[in-house]
């Protein structure tokens, strides 16, 4: 690609910036170019390393002021096909919708079964505890008590380690499935 089609390229992506904005970023583009040409690159190798045109575009985009922002226009026939594919669009929209909400609240009940796991399990090492000592006249009930508390609260920091990973995990997935979900809608409205 050479500077003139880069440069109508990077123009046509920023249409919906205002023209000021547009015009600097890219004048500051083709110096940049130039630039680099004068440095001995060939026009194609200095554009190439400038970057990828729709991913300078997209981060200019995502800088500018959503206030800034013009929507883009919508023709009478993607509004009409968009109407009557309503009834497709949105259905499969909201299928994935609910689809991404039953897996998440699926894994998030795992955590929460793993949490009261460890609830449990501290509480037969109390139980436990208790019985020994209730049951101190009979040989060795002590120590079957106290071996049985200690095993049941071993398992319970262990499972209580494991719940507090699966939450970080699951707190970790849940901001990776927004982040997409917004980078979705954004590349769409940015598209439309």
């Amino acid at each position: 690609m050479n500077k003139y089609e880069f440069l109508a390229q990077l123009r046509k992506q920023l249409e919906l910036i205002p023209e000021e904005d547009a015009r600097a970023s890219v004048d500051y583009y083709a110096e940049m170019i130039d630039d680099r040409m004068e440095e001995g690159l060939s026009e194609e190798a200095a554009v190439a390393a400038v970057g990828d045109v729709k991913e300078i575009a997209r981060n200019i985009l995502e800088e500018t002021p959503a206030e800034q922002v013009r929507p883009r226009k919508i023709s009478g026939w993607v509004l009409a096909l968009l109407i009557l594919g309503a009834p497709v669009w949105l259905s499969l929209l909201i299928a994935a919708a609910a689809t991404v909400f039953s897996v998440l609240v699926g894994l998030w009940s795992a955590v929460i079964g793993l949490y009261a796991t460890a609830v449990s399990l501290g509480a037969a090492s109390l139980g436990c505890l208790a019985t020994g000592f209730a049951a101190m006249r009979m040989p060795g009930a002590l120590f079957v008590g106290l071996g049985g508390a200690m095993v049941c609260a071993g398992l319970c920091i262990g499972v209580f380690l494991l719940s507090n990973l699966a939450a970080k995990g699951m707190i970790a997935l849940g901001k990776l499935t927004w982040k997409g979900i917004r980078r979705c809608f954004n590349r769409k409205e940015q598209s439309v």
